[in-house]
């Protein structure tokens, strides 16, 4: 790791070996590493985060291969991967103190087990990726989640961030092969993923893709890749809603999902032509054997959203049906919040001191209110919402 001091990093490891290192924004140089050490154990961290509760998040998969299966040990942490790719969670402090690793083990002898994507809200970790079935599955605390398809399928598993315990794990079941590429919160701060489906890959007979809770992609027989997006409830991982994005005849692959607000942005690149988008009577067509650039917007399903006046418009505040609160959104450089009735009388107030991302206020009887919020610069800024 270059720098004025240097750092070399090693490993005893004869396949990969993964390192985590910190470095100063203002110049570049290392402040922290960190590297697990297992001796014969293939590693690979694929997603890194920096949670809304100020901790760092990574996630991936270990696997043993030696014959006698070795313990891995990260900053004074020490676990056992299993023989197979096992998907592994793991929270650091900024000082790169480790306050966990979780692991869940890979019972399927097809040994193959993927770790996507990972994003942290609100105290939950969610990671995503793919598995194959092959008399097997990934056991968590609660469940192990199965498939019986040669081909990967996919899955989806919430933590505890504060502990790392499981708090529920959902799969999606494809004939073939369904790609869980990547994770986003929304606007309305349910959870959203998205992906490919490949059907009728091989000699699979080509069938419907099961999201679990009575939502499924109907059979489609496109063997290169159509797009999806499915939300989720983060509380309990039910199903919500299901959208074959764009469908086509050639390759399309979903790469990069994004919220604001009320928007989701689902970035892509596609082949077919033509390419036919949900609730669009459009089509798109490109050069056969090229590739384009595609960028399809989505709308949740969300309460209004109030009128900000402050100079940073990225501030915005929804009232929250699901646990009904008020909820103030990119709320870093705000300091204090006061929810006052429409009489001028003051109803609730909040205090910023961890310069949080998001602000709650509970305990709000239904009405219009307006909030007043005040920056670390001394901004004032003005909400109007309304709360039913």
């Amino acid at each position: 790791m270059p720098g004025t001091n240097p750092v070399t990093l090693t490993s005893t490891n004869s396949s990969l070996a993964t390192f985590i290192a910190k470095l100063d924004g203002m110049n570049g140089e290392v402040v922290w590493t960190k590297t697990t050490s297992g001796g014969i154990v293939s590693e690979k961290l694929s997603d890194l985060v920096y949670g809304d509760d100020g901790y760092l998040y990574t996630a991936g998969v270990f696997k043993n291969n030696a014959t006698t299966p070795v313990d891995v040990t990260l900053n004074g942490k020490t676990f056992k991967p299993s023989v197979t790719a096992s998907p592994t969670l793991i929270k650091l402090n900024t000082d790169g103190t480790v306050s966990y690793v979780q692991t869940r083990e890979n019972l399927s002898t097809a040994n193959d087990a993927r770790v996507s994507c990972l994003t942290v809200k609100s105290g939950k970790a969610f990671i995503a990726g793919n598995f194959k079935g092959n008399a097997g599955g990934i056991k968590f605390a609660g469940d192990t989640i199965a498939t019986t398809a040669n081909y990967l399928n996919g899955y989806l598993a919430a933590f505890n961030a504060e502990d790392g315990s499981d708090l529920w794990q959902k799969s999606v079941i494809s004939p073939a092969i369904i790609d869980v590429n990547g994770l986003a919160v929304g606007g309305d701060n349910n959870l959203y993923a998205f992906g490919g489906h490949y059907n009728g890959v091989g000699s699979v007979t080509p069938g419907d893709v099961d999201f679990g809770d009575g939502h499924t992609l109907t059979d489609a027989t496109n063997k290169y890749g159509d797009l999806y997006l499915a939300g989720y409830n983060p509380s309990n991982g039910t199903t919500q809603e299901v959208h074959l994005v764009a469908k086509g005849t050639a390759s399309e692959t979903a790469y990069s999902l994004t919220g604001f607000n009320d928007k989701l942005y689902l970035a892509a690149v596609e082949k077919s032509a033509p390419l036919t988008f949900e609730n669009n009577t459009d089509t798109y067509s490109v050069t056969p054997s090229s590739f384009d650039f595609v960028l399809v917007k989505y709308t949740v399903q969300t309460t209004p959203i109030a009128v900000c006046n402050q100079k940073d418009q990225a501030v915005f505040a929804y009232f929250n049906k699901a646990d009904r609160s008020v909820v103030i959104n990119h709320a870093e450089n705000i300091v204090s919040a006061k929810v006052f009735g429409l009489d001028g009388r003051l109803v609730q107030s909040a205090v910023n001191q961890g310069e949080a991302s998001d602000i709650r206020i509970y305990g709000i009887n239904p009405g219009i209110y307006v909030i007043r919020t005040a920056t670390v610069s001394g901004e004032a800024g003005l909400f109007k919402l309304i709360v039913f």
